[in-house]
């Protein structure tokens, strides 16, 4: 790939960058323990479309903003019919809670700073550690690890229950904790303790021995468990729309790939020169949203950096789907680009968040490009290779689509023909992959097959 002599803004204000481009971005390292706090991370985790909704409110209770949105989401785009969703989003119902909660500043912004660290689920995705690592990395941020431990249970203490688990046994656990002590409650304690991560291999004979109750009251209990919410945030998950922005664009020219920040969805946000005058008559009542007006440009200006950066480097790094689609993928971690950055891997997280990249192979969510790999024994060498995933799961995905249905393939068959592409993995990993795309084992196959065939033939 050719270089490009420019840096990601520059590149960014040209409309291309290349993926050899030598960036330059240095994260911003001060952050109050204030509303700017909380603003500066949500600018950068939410979706373009938010982000104009957020810009626009911005201008209005601050008249020192000039606000011009993106193409994209112009009020005067008559052809954009977006699908909108106006139901309020899992941070808004949770931050309304937070807000009664009788709690001081400094622990109110903690709780509302783990909020912001929440999946689709309704899960904490990153450690208390890390959290706690990324806080130390602010100035005038006083907090202990303490502090932030009780924030995790003031947040776990909010509607839904199982908000903020960091697992699913949590989150199971937090659910039964709010139910009455009864005796089915719980025996379902207990039992959530032995399963452990175990799901797969639950002997509810075993359970009755160990707790000594009868088998009608494990399964009850169990019954209890499988009814539970595993995922209380998702709800609040935005809704499949039929017309997505992409956030970045990546085009080949001249046998290279160029990443850009798509120019529709970059909106401008600058001081109003029409109260230019204004500001300087009036230093001191214009001081306070000037401030706030500056920050806000800065937090714009450090998002579509970060954005451009983080997809340059993914795109880099996955250089093998653009030339051959998702075969071509490799393993890749949020870890693996927050050193190349650099920047603390939580900063990679909310980045990708509901950002969406047009490549020559489709539109796809920027998380999409990371997943963890799989070690293949190579017959033909002696050291291993790791492949991704998802190109694993391609593989078998198109072998079950395309099986005889007279004679399903069993995962001994599908380790084999794995093979003769050069992907030798272990049959209980083809079973593990399988599963987790929901086909069911060869024999429930056949008899589904079956049962469809007679179906058909009954219908004639």
């Amino acid at each position: 790939m050719n270089a490009v002599k420019s840096d990601v803004l520059r590149g960014y204000n040209n409309g291309m960058v290349n993926l050899n481009t030598q960036l330059g971005i240095k994260q911003q390292q001060q952050l109050h323990l204030t509303q700017s706090m909380r603003q500066s991370l949500q600018m950068l985790q939410c979706s373009s479309l938010t982000l104009h909704e957020i810009l626009q409110e911005m201008a209005l209770s601050n008249p020192l903003l000039s606000y011009e949105p993106a193409v994209a989401y112009s009020s005067s785009d008559e052809d954009m019919n977006l699908d909108i969703d106006a139901k309020e989003s899992l941070l808004d119902y949770l931050d309304q809670q937070i807000s009664s909660l009788m709690l001081d500043d400094d622990m109110h912004l903690l709780v509302k700073f783990l909020a912001f660290h929440l999946d689709e689920r309704g899960y904490l995705i990153d450690e208390l550690p890390d959290l706690f690592e990324e806080l130390e990395q602010y100035d005038d941020v006083d907090v202990s690890m303490p502090m932030l431990q009780q924030a995790l249970s003031h947040l776990q203490s909010l509607e839904p229950a199982g908000i903020g688990a960091r697992n699913l046994n949590e989150c199971l656990s937090l659910q039964l904790a709010r139910m009455a002590p009864v005796a089915t409650v719980v025996l379902a304690q207990k039992m959530l303790k032995q399963i452990a991560s175990s799901w797969s291999k639950i002997d509810l004979k075993a359970m009755q021995k160990a707790f000594r109750v009868s088998l009608g009251e494990v399964q009850q209990a169990y019954q209890l468990l499988t009814h539970l919410n595993t995922s209380p945030g998702s709800q609040w998950s935005p809704q499949d729309v039929s017309y997505i922005v992409p956030d970045v664009l990546v085009k080949k020219e001249n046998e290279a790939f160029t990443v850009s920040l798509n120019p529709q969805v970059c909106p401008t946000l600058q001081i109003n020169q029409e109260y230019a005058t204004l500001i300087q008559t009036h230093k001191k009542e214009m001081a306070k949203p000037l401030e706030q007006a500056k920050q806000a440009i800065g937090q714009l200006a450090s998002r579509l950096e970060t954005i451009s950066k983080v997809a340059i480097l993914v795109m880099k790094a996955q250089q093998g789907f653009l030339e051959k689609g998702v075969e071509g993928l490799l393993p890749l971690t949020l870890k693996d680009i927050a050193s190349l950055v650099p920047c603390h891997v939580s900063t990679v997280s909310r980045t990708i968040h509901q950002k969406y990249i047009d490549t020559p192979w489709g539109v796809f969510e920027l998380k999409f490009f990371f997943g963890s790999g799989v070690a293949c024994r190579d017959q033909n060498a002696d050291e291993s290779k790791v492949i991704s995933a998802k190109v694993v799961k391609q593989h078998i995905q198109k072998m079950m689509a395309q099986e005889n249905k007279e004679r399903p393939l069993s995962d001994m068959q599908i380790q084999l023909l794995l093979s003769k592409k050069g992907i030798f993995i272990a049959r209980r990993t083809v079973s593990k992959y399988r599963e987790s795309m929901g086909w069911p084992n060869r024999a429930k196959r056949r008899l589904k097959y079956q049962l469809l065939d007679v179906s058909v033939q009954s219908d004639r």
